[in-house]
Formats: C-alpha cells, sequence, structure tokens
C-alpha cells in the first residue's frame, strides 16, 4: 500500500487539557466533506476544535468508505482519527475511520499512514447474484467467466 500523506490542519490551544489528548488513539471526531474542503471536527467528551484534511484524494476515499450522504455534501459523518504533530498546527494522520449509518459500520481509510485496503461495498448476496447475472451473459454469447 502507498502512503496516505494526510495532514490535519489544526490549532490547539497551548495548555494541558488540549495537548494531552494529541497522541490519544482514535480520537473521536465529525467529518464532513463538501465543495468548500474536508472538515474534521473533534467532539465531546474532548474539548471541541475544528480543523482541515489535507492530502486526500476523492477516488480513493470512495473505495474505502460509501459516501454517506447525497448532493453537495459527500461525506456528513462520525470518525477516529490518530494523529502526530508533525509542525506547528499540523499532524500527519496516523490511522482514520469513517462510521457510516447507511451501511452501517466502521471504514478503516488510512492505518499506520498508509492507505487502508479498498472494501466491498456489496452484501454477500447482492455479490451472488451479480456472479449470477454474469454467467447467465457469459453463457448467452458464448464466452467463459472472468478468471476461467
Amino acid at each position: 500500500m502507498n502512503s496516505a500523506n494526510l495532514t490535519l490542519e489544526m490549532i490547539f490551544p497551548d495548555d494541558l487539557l488540549h495537548q494531552s489528548f494529541i497522541g490519544l488513539p482514535n480520537i473521536p471526531c465529525v467529518c464532513r466533506l463538501d465543495a468548500s474542503g474536508f472538515e474534521i471536527r473533534i467532539i465531546e467528551p474532548l474539548p471541541c476544535l475544528t480543523g482541515v484534511l489535507k492530502g486526500w484524494e476523492r477516488s480513493k476515499l470512495e473505495l474505502r468508505a460509501p459516501m454517506s450522504t447525497g448532493g453537495a455534501v459527500s461525506y456528513n459523518c462520525h470518525g477516529q482519527i490518530s494523529i502526530e504533530l508533525t509542525a506547528p498546527g499540523v499532524f500527519n494522520v496516523k490511522d482514520f475511520s469513517l462510521f457510516i449509518r447507511a451501511f452501517p459500520g466502521w471504514f478503516p481509510i488510512v492505518r499506520a499512514g498508509t492507505w487502508a485496503e479498498p472494501v466491498c461495498m456489496n452484501t454477500p448476496e447482492e455479490l451472488q447474484l451479480l456472479a449470477e447475472i454474469e454467467a447467465g451473459l457469459m453463457a448467452r454469447s458464448g464466452k467463459k467467466k472472468r478468471g476461467q
């Protein structure tokens, strides 16, 4: 897998309360992707902060998590993020997952700084139906199924 190179630009107040949770794994957040960018909001029970995710690629996101909404907003969901400080106000994203309510479940986006494995968006039943449709189409055309 290739490096994700995601960074979070967020200003943490210079006090013990805020600085103490920078290195925590799986910080709860709300994630929103729209035309203005990819916003990450750290939420309760931690002190609330807002930042911007940089370096993301729509095609890689969509392979790892289905879009949660339609229209102008592509993602508006809860997430978990693990970060490490690289420069003042800039954090490298070590781990990042989105919770998509419509499917439901956690979808890993980044693991250990690299893009997570893409996930299958179909249920086993849908995959079986697709295989049956493909087999029927191949039988009609006289071609062999893929992989044979």
